[in-house]
């Protein structure tokens, strides 16, 4: 299965203020089925001793780690801990805990898996994309859960990594986020067509009423432009980040600004009916 990183040497780099980088880390994400995975390739970002949490420090990235797996749970958060810059603000295992820290610390970045008892990691995206616009949400799943992926994205996040990511594609994929990366793989979209798909069907018939479909889903219609399109068919068909860039005249840049457009679009219109 392929996976694709793309580094800084491909991707003009994109300022940030806050805090450096190593020139080897990878500043955007194109993953074409691996996101993480531990049989994808990555650039490597050097780890150090594990940080503390007494003190935050503001030229780091502030995560917290929400996952009902403990495995998981210890592992996302050893990764995180581990890199220099970022700041593990703490973990949660369970809804009031995960409740509670979200509120006292306003993350920069959420690391959270949807699948919660009663879909309360879903509940837990909403809520936080609504409250917390500015937090970068990560949704930690399994290769081939691609419609839980795609019902988190509808939820608000942004991102998501496999469950058995080496260390260095997890926080190679927050700082990815962070600096303004998207990933997808064939599956999701796939799915993501199909999503708009089904609502301009619904638009250019009939209602479920039997009448002429409109309201909400005639604004569906044309969400998607042309080139937010092509991009998904090629992305549904394995195509790499280069090639897509090449074959629609697009910087690297802009293909992934159209990625985060497209789940930008998918969340605005959650709950409008396809």
């Amino acid at each position: 299965m392929q996976s694709l990183f793309t580094s800084a040497a491909a991707v003009p780099a994109m300022s940030s203020p806050s805090f450096s980088r190593p020139a080897a880390s990878p500043r955007s994400v194109f993953d074409l089925g691996g996101a993480g995975a531990s049989f994808g390739t990555a650039v490597p970002i050097a780890a150090s001793a594990p940080t503390t949490s007494t003190a935050l420090g503001r030229d780091r990235v502030r995560v917290l780690v929400v996952d009902s797996d403990a495995d998981c749970l210890r592992r996302f958060a050893s990764a995180v801990g581990a890199d220099t810059q970022l700041q593990l603000l703490a973990t949660a295992g369970d809804t009031e805990t995960a409740m509670a820290n979200l509120s006292r610390y306003r993350p920069e970045v959420l690391i959270v898996e949807p699948g919660m008892a009663q879909n309360f990691g879903l509940a837990l995206i909403r809520h936080c994309a609504a409250r917390l616009p500015q937090t970068d949400i990560l949704v930690r799943t399994q290769v081939g859960d691609d419609e839980r992926v795609l019902a988190a994205i509808e939820a608000g996040a942004a991102g998501y990594v496999y469950r058995d990511a080496a260390p260095e594609w997890v926080v190679a994929s927050i700082h990815a986020l962070r600096d303004g990366g998207a990933l997808i793989s064939p599956g999701v979209a796939r799915r993501v067509l199909a999503r708009f798909r089904l609502r301009s069907v619904v638009t250019s018939g009939f209602g479920a009423s039997g009448g002429p479909a409109g309201g909400a889903a005639e604004q569906d219609a044309a969400v998607l432009s042309e080139e937010e399109i092509a991009i998904l068919r090629l992305a549904a068909c394995g195509t790499g980040l280069p090639e897509i860039s090449e074959v629609l005249a697009l910087s690297p840049r802009k293909v992934l600004s159209h990625v985060k457009g497209i789940y930008r679009q998918l969340a605005a219109s959650r709950g409008r009916p396809c």
